[in-house]
């Protein structure tokens, strides 16, 4: 009894992995369109191969009205049954298979123990009958050979499809069935076990895992691995002097391996694997990253597994993402040295700053930094290059006379990157860093661009006296307009004579949208006026009906019309990351931005802790 709840409690789970992503929804009613019919719940594949493989089988199923269905499992996912009785279930619980007879065929793969069951349901019994089953399952088996999982499941689909294409017998309702072949009437399941073949593991794998222990690579032991023959003599030479200068400022490994094919073994165990049994990382804890480029043609991608406490807490889902945008762009283009150089940097960066990515003037994580007064730093800054030579010269002479008048230091920014940072982070980094502020408590006032259309003012230190929160938003309201519409030069040159104005007289320009909430409230004011002077005419003139006064409905004091605006304060930018040009170009394979598989914290095979990601190119 154990065992069934267990097994009904793990098909239950699967059921809601399933919805995860529903399938393209069908107009018919005939079968399940809310489940996935690619279900990888061992993860042997990447994501994207999932997706693929699912959308296929979703077409053929609408196409020729029968369903097919693949799923990966484990021994624990089947929790005591047989494999048999553990697809039989996931069948008919989920009720797969197409119209009232469930016609169709499923491929289930035990990843833990490469063997594999073929189950036909409704009229695949007479589809796949006569041996057309042993053939699906020797498909199967040369895919894998060929492919690994992957390739099996390719495989498969072809066949499958193949295989009911060519028997084209239609669907139909039961009741027809039994009129049309009469002789062919019994719908059992048909289920077989096969071998997917002996498991292939690289010479690298210790012989036993469970005896195994670390030891650490050779002196000299190349971070370059290059067996998919990716890379020039001089690229592989310029890359490992690169990882040696890596590994002397961070304490911490890097690794470069290409290869044709992880066979059957998933991308990112391969790359956790290959890290821990050959020894690589730096300490106790093994600190280092290794990037895996697989050139398996239905698996191609890029992946990197992290381990080390540092390394693994900095390497977050966010980080993975922008960094994997390095490789998508370079590695979609075949730009293999540029993509595993930008990694290497994006990598040096990320332990030295904390991020990926950042500016000359970003302090490193790994020294103290000291802040000072830079009175030689530039307080327009247009990174962006929004302004030309002459509207940067006239902000400039404005800025400077503003700041020399009222004593205050006034900083413009118009940055062209936020580096992972929020606006707001960004902003008072940059003010920061830079050594920007008057007096010990580094008093200023900054305003920053961020193209296209969204600006930010900052008070450091101790604001000027003038300097009221409700000025300060009078300014946002006034800077709004040319803001909004993109114009640098327009925003920055009313923000300046607006913050002048206010530093002298304490008042801030009324913008054309307060002029006409005045002109709102003052129009108010007086149809209230001149309800109360009706209805207190109408009340003198004493008629038969009861006279409303305005001033029942009204609370002394209480009318109130406020402007209502939104005002900016911060966000969170991502960016598309062009990594320093090596020589190439800064790719075009495909779109970056794309969302990466990530694991934030795992157990390789050895039993040590990895982080990682990856994406298919």
């Amino acid at each position: 009894m154990n065992i069934i709840k267990r097994t009904i409690a793990l098909v239950f789970a699967l059921v809601l992995a399933l919805s995860i992503i529903p399938a393209a929804v069908s107009a018919s009613s005939e079968w399940r369109d809310d489940l996935r019919r690619m279900n990888d719940l061992t993860r042997v594949l990447s994501e994207e191969a999932a997706d693929e493989l699912n959308e296929r089988a979703c077409d053929a199923v609408e196409q020729y009205e029968f369903d097919f269905v693949m799923v990966t499992f484990d021994e624990e996912m089947r929790g005591g049954d047989t494999d048999e009785g553990y697809v039989n279930y996931l069948y008919e619980h989920n009720e797969l298979g197409w119209g009232e007879s469930r016609d169709g065929i499923m491929l289930a793969v035990n990843t833990e123990t490469n063997l594999f069951v073929l189950r036909t349901n409704g009229r695949g019994r007479y589809v796949f009958g006569d041996g057309v089953l042993e053939n699906a399952a020797s498909s199967v088996k040369n895919g894998y050979a060929e492919n690994g999982f992957g390739g099996a499941f390719e495989a498969f689909l072809d066949t499958a499809v193949s295989e009911v294409e060519r028997a084209d017998i239609p669907y139909m309702p039961p009741e027809e069935w039994a009129a049309e072949y009469p002789d062919l009437t019994d719908m059992t399941p048909l289920i077989i076990t096969y071998e997917l073949g002996g498991e292939t593991r690289p010479d690298w794998y210790p012989d036993d895992i469970s005896t195994w222990e670390w030891t650490a690579a050779p002196a000299g032991a190349s971070r370059v691995i290059d067996e998919a023959d990716l890379f020039t003599d001089d690229e592989e030479a310029s890359l490992r002097a690169r990882i040696a200068e890596f590994t002397e400022r961070n304490a911490a490994d890097a690794v470069v391996l290409t290869v044709p094919s992880t066979g059957s073994i998933g991308h990112m165990e391969y790359a956790d694997d290959y890290y821990d049994y050959n020894g690589f990382g730096v300490g106790d804890q093994h600190d280092g990253f290794l990037l895996l480029v697989c050139m398996d043609p239905a698996h191609r991608g890029g992946w990197c597994t992290v381990t080390g406490s540092r390394p693994m807490r900095l390497y977050t889902e966010e980080i993975a993402n922008e960094i994997d945008d390095v490789l998508y762009d370079h590695l979609g283009s075949a730009e293999y040295y540029e993509g595993a150089y930008g990694w290497i940097e994006c990598i040096d960066t990320l332990l030295d700053k904390g991020v990926p990515f950042a500016p000359d003037w970003f302090p490193s994580a790994n020294e103290q930094f000291v802040r000072k007064h830079d009175e030689s730093a530039p307080r327009l800054v247009d990174e962006a290059g929004a302004l030309t030579a002459e509207q940067y010269a006239a902000l400039e002479k404005k800025r400077a006379e503003i700041s020399l008048r009222h004593g205050v230091d006034i900083v413009v920014n118009i940055p062209e990157d936020t580096y992972l940072l929020t606006w707001q982070q960004y902003t008072d980094a940059f003010y920061k860093y830079k050594g920007y502020g008057y007096g010990e408590n580094y008093d200023g006032i900054m305003y920053t661009f961020f193209t296209p259309n969204r600006s930010l003012t900052t008070v450091y230190g101790t604001p000027p006296a003038k300097l009221t929160a409700r000025n300060l938003e009078l300014i946002d309201e006034g800077v709004a307009g040319p803001t909004e519409a993109g114009d640098v030069y327009g925003s920055v040159d009313r923000w300046l004579t607006y913050l002048d104005k206010t530093l002298r007289t304490g008042h801030t320009p009324r913008t054309g949208k307060v002029w006409t909430l005045r002109s709102v409230v003052s129009g108010v004011a007086a149809l209230i006026v001149s309800s109360i002077s009706m209805a207190a005419a109408k009340s003198s003139m004493k008629t038969v009906r009861t006279a409303y006064d305005a001033n029942s409905h009204l609370v002394a004091d209480s009318l109130r019309v406020d402007s209502v605006d939104d005002r900016f304060t911060h966000n969170t930018v991502t960016r598309v990351y062009s990594p320093v040009d090596r020589g190439g170009s800064s790719g075009g394979g495909g779109s970056s931005g794309g969302h990466s598989s990530y694991s934030g914290g795992h157990s390789s095979s050895s039993g040590s802790s990895h982080s990682g990601s990856g994406r298919s190119f």
